[in-house]
């Protein structure tokens, strides 16, 4: 059986918005151990950056908790969110899907607080993937991919607007919903052809194959 993924779902649990990153992973610096304040914070922050590869995934656990802390210590919500986020990945990583998932509901209410409604979505975004890819719960990957995309409109995050109807059209696919998953996949095409739009690599090409796919499918 074949399941519709999208260019985006290569990119799980990369956060690319004003919440975390857009650095590539670093070696710990130099002298870490010396480093206090802000300049901790932000080695930590460096060092905890989210990495597919092979990694001592304990000790990346320990900094981003660390980091989390010293963040929210020194009055810096956006870098504590930050920290928060890249600490769901790594106890994503470390196999903790439960205390995964109460992380990034935390720091969505932090977004929130904060009004970093790009941030907000992400994280629902990663409660949906969590749900997903962790737990094979269709339903709630489905409701939070849906909060995700409301929550992307609210910030005209067009960016995020994208990704997470090309997340909903692929669930409404892996449920045999084919025509629902059509509208998501040709309406989020629409958007990356638009010329103002921020360029996406190959993920117009991939949005219409998932569209015709899916359309096929309805079809029978």
């Amino acid at each position: 059986m074949r399941f519709i993924h999208s260019i985006w779902i290569a990119m799980f649990f990369l956060v690319p918005c004003p919440l975390v990153m857009a650095r590539q992973a670093q070696e710990i610096p130099l002298g870490l151990d010396s480093l206090k304040g802000r300049a901790r914070l932000s080695a930590l922050l460096d060092v905890t950056v989210q990495s597919d590869g092979p990694g001592p995934t304990k000790e990346r656990l320990a900094q981003a908790k660390e980091a989390s802390v010293l963040a929210r210590d020194l009055g810096d919500p956006l870098a504590q969110a930050r920290a928060m986020s890249q600490l769901g990945y790594w106890q994503y990583r470390d196999a903790d899907y439960p205390g995964s998932l109460e992380t990034y509901f935390q720091t969505r209410e932090l977004c929130t607080k904060i009004q970093d409604r790009s941030g907000a979505s992400l994280m629902e975004e990663q409660i949906g993937h969590t749900f997903l890819y962790c737990y094979a719960d269709y339903n709630n990957a489905l409701k939070y991919y849906l909060e995700a995309f409301e929550t992307a409109k609210i910030a005209n995050d067009s960016n995020r607007i994208v990704k997470t109807m090309s997340f909903i059209g692929d669930v409404y696919s892996q449920k045999g919903e084919f025509q629902t998953a059509t509208s998501y996949f040709t309406k989020a095409l629409a958007i990356c052809e638009n010329p103002g739009a921020p360029p996406r690599g190959n993920s117009i090409a991939q949005m219409d194959e998932n569209a015709e796919y899916s359309l096929k499918m309805a079809q029978g």
